[in-house]
């Protein structure tokens, strides 16, 4: 009988931590295990489902946000039905990921249950989450910090938990006491390349820039770097959000509908990058962006802030370290872009094996301590 794993999830409507979790849940079902992944919302499902996956919707909904006590009440039934699946399936391994599934931990009893961070969910810098505002702003902020200070810890205190850059493990050691911390760096799926990675695609855009529309991925940086560079064709824009009429609106201002080319959301968006000659990003926080493995692994080079350990980690070994840009210095990140466009960067196999699933599913084997 093949040993079974239990995956927690929010939902499948798309993402970077819900790709990974199924790209991850389907590496372990390659490997002959069982994986069950129990979702709070999985009415709808906008990504692909790995064969052999089987979903449960607890249909189980959290109001307000993350680190809030109110609106996080689970019922005696939610209760009763995750313990009788637990015992049910007896599974080797727990993982319980992104992000208010978290509030689920306390449900699960097995000891090899684990909570897998994603990013930066929060930070409690109060001069950093103001910024220049006046002194109403930072005494407001700074009671709402303590307040989530004290719910962070809850949901993360004595607990074993994974995070996918190494800047993070000083953060939880720091405020939330786990039982363990361990940094494990994400990895991409073989599978989803197959069909176009030694495919002779065109090079229509010379950048392209992919995520969600919003002030933390700053896309309007990526869209006013390109115009300020030398480059002379279109980029691409991949992607939604609550930005997109500021940014629509930004690039008519500049007259430039014919070179910015606003794509929308994609379910393929490695396809995009295939066509590109640059990916950029230029984001004031992240977690660790699979966007960049994603373009690594199509000999895509990346051009991009330095604004985690999880994209250093990736831009990290041979030649991609000439895509590292320091963080918000915009005269180098255009500098940059026009460099490695007229001389990309070598990206190794050894480069592309680093990045891969494979390699991040032996360290969830053995860190978790599953055969």
């Amino acid at each position: 009988m093949p040993q079974n794993i239990i995956f927690v999830c929010d939902h499948l409507n798309g993402g970077g931590a819900e790709r990974i979790n199924l790209e991850l849940a389907e590496e372990f079902i390659n490997n002959g295990y069982s994986v069950t992944m129990l979702l709070l919302d999985g009415k709808e499902q906008g990504m692909e489902i790995p064969e052999g996956l089987n979903i449960v919707n607890l249909n189980i909904k959290f109001n307000n946000s993350l680190f809030r006590n109110k609106g996080k009440d689970i019922s005696d039934k939610d209760r009763k039905l995750i313990f009788d699946l637990e015992c049910e399936l007896d599974p080797v391994l727990t993982v319980i990921s992104y992000a208010f599934g978290y509030w689920l931990a306390d449900c699960f009893f097995k000891k090899n249950t684990w909570l897998w961070v994603h990013g930066d969910l929060t930070n409690f810098n109060v001069f950093k989450r103001v910024g220049s505002k006046n002194i109403f702003s930072y005494l407001n902020e700074y009671r709402r910090s303590k307040i989530e200070k004290k719910v962070f810890y809850k949901l993360f205190n004595n607990r074993n938990i994974i995070v996918v850059n190494e800047g993070l493990v000083d953060f939880y050691k720091e405020f939330s006491n786990p039982y363990i911390v361990e940094f494990i760096p994400n990895g991409v799926s073989e599978r989803r390349f197959l069909n176009i990675e030694n495919e002779d695609i065109d090079k229509e855009y010379d950048m392209i820039f992919v995520g969600r529309f919003s002030s933390e991925k700053r896309p309007k940086i990526a869209i006013q770097a390109f115009l300020d560079s030398n480059l002379k064709g279109k980029m691409a824009i991949v992607g939604d959000g609550i930005l997109k009429e500021e940014l629509v609106n930004f690039v008519k201002d500049k007259n430039a509908e014919n070179k910015i080319i606003f794509l929308g959301w994609k379910k393929n968006p490695e396809y995009y990058i295939k066509k590109s000659k640059i990916l950029i990003l230029t984001s004031e926080s992240e977690g660790f962006p699979l966007v960049i493995s994603e373009s690594i692994k199509l000999d895509v080079p990346v051009v991009s802030y330095n604004s985690s350990s999880g994209i250093e980690y990736q831009l990290s070994s041979g030649q991609l370290n000439q895509g590292l840009v320091e963080k918000n210095n915009y005269k180098l990140l255009v500098n940059t872009i026009e460099k490695i466009y007229m001389y990309p960067y070598e990206i190794t196999e050894k480069d592309k094996e680093r990045l891969s699933m494979k390699n991040c599913f032996e360290q969830f084997k053995r860190i978790t301590g599953i055969n």
